[in-house]
C-alpha cells in the first residue's frame, strides 16, 4: 500500500464491512501484517498494488488504478448461525458460506446509511474489473491438522487523486478525519497524523502549493513567474487562456485587458 489514497480506500472498506452485520461479526482487518487467527470467517482488506498514469512531474494529479483485495477466510468443522434457526456446516458448504459472505460485504459497501460506505465510495470513482482466486491453507499444531479455505476478491478501481500539499484537509479528505476522529481514541490519533500528512508544517502560499503540486522546484517556480519578490508573493499574470476540447479544437480562447 502506497499513498494516503490506498490507506483511505482500504480503511473506509474495512470499517464500512466491521460494522455492517456479516458472519466475520468484527472480525475484519485492513492490511494485516501479523498473522491472523481465524477461529470463525475472517474478512481481511488491502490496497495491494496498481498502476498510475503520470504527467511530467505531477505524481499526486495522476490516472490512478489501483488493486483493492479483499481477502475472506472460513475454517472448516466451524457453525455458521443463520436467521430463523439455520445453520451452516463450513466443511459442506463452503462454497455457499463463502457466497453468502461476499454478499454481505458487497452489501456492506454500497449501505446508504453508514459513514465509512458513503466515504468509500466517494473515494472510489468507478470498479473497472473483478478476479477471484481460491485458496486452501493448512495448518498443523503437532499431531493436528486444521483446514482454512479462503477468497481472495481483486478489485480494479480509480480512485480519487492525493490531496493537495500544505492545505487543511478539505472534502472527502476532511470527512475522512473528521470519521476517524469520531470513531474512537486509536482512530483519533491515526486522523491526526493523515492531517498532518496532508497539510504539512503549516499552510503553504498559494503560489508554494501549486508547485508542490505539480512537482516544480523553486528555480522552476520562478522561471514560470510563480515565487516572491523581495520578500513578497507574486503571481504571473495571466494574459491569455485557451481551453481545448476533446477532439483538440479550441472550444474558447478569452485575452485578458
Amino acid at each position: 500500500m502506497a499513498g494516503l489514497t490506498a490507506y483511505a480506500v482500504a480503511l473506509c472498506a474495512s470499517r464500512a464491512i466491521k460494522q455492517a452485520t456479516t458472519w466475520a461479526e468484527t472480525r475484519v482487518y485492513t492490511d494485516p501484517i501479523d498473522p491472523v487467527d481465524t477461529p470463525a470467517p475472517v474478512v481481511s482488506v488491502l490496497v495491494g498494488h496498481g498502476h498510475s498514469t503520470i504527467q511530467a512531474h505531477d505524481l499526486n494529479d495522476a490516472t490512478r488504478g489501483l488493486k483493492l483485495r479483499i481477502e475472506m477466510f472460513v475454517p472448516a468443522l466451524t457453525t455458521i448461525n443463520v436467521p430463523s434457526t439455520l445453520t451452516l456446516d463450513t466443511s459442506k458448504s463452503v462454497s455457499l458460506v463463502f457466497a453468502g459472505l461476499w454478499r454481505q460485504v458487497v452489501s456492506a459497501l454500497q449501505s446508504p446509511t453508514n459513514v465509512w460506505a458513503d466515504l468509500f465510495r466517494r473515494f472510489v470513482l468507478s470498479f473497472h474489473a473483478q478476479d477471484l482466486e481460491s485458496v486452501l491453507f493448512e495448518n498443523k499444531v503437532g499431531d493436528k491438522i486444521s483446514r482454512i479455505a479462503a477468497r481472495a476478491i481483486e478489485l480494479t478501481i480509480s480512485t480519487l487523486d492525493e490531496p493537495p500539499f500544505g492545505a487543511p484537509p478539505s472534502d472527502a479528505w476532511a470527512d475522512l478525519v473528521a470519521a476517524m476522529q469520531a470513531d474512537g481514541p486509536e482512530l483519533a490519533s491515526l486522523g491526526a497524523v493523515v492531517a498532518y500528512l496532508i497539510e504539512g508544517q503549516g499552510p503553504l502560499a498559494d503560489w508554494e502549493a501549486a508547485a508542490a503540486q505539480i512537482g516544480l522546484g523553486p528555480s522552476e517556480a520562478t522561471m514560470l513567474g510563480f515565487g516572491t519578490v523581495d520578500g513578497v508573493a507574486t503571481e504571473p499574470t495571466l494574459q491569455q487562456a485557451t481551453i481545448i476540447g476533446p477532439d483538440m479544437t479550441t472550444v474558447v480562447t478569452e485575452t485578458t485587458p
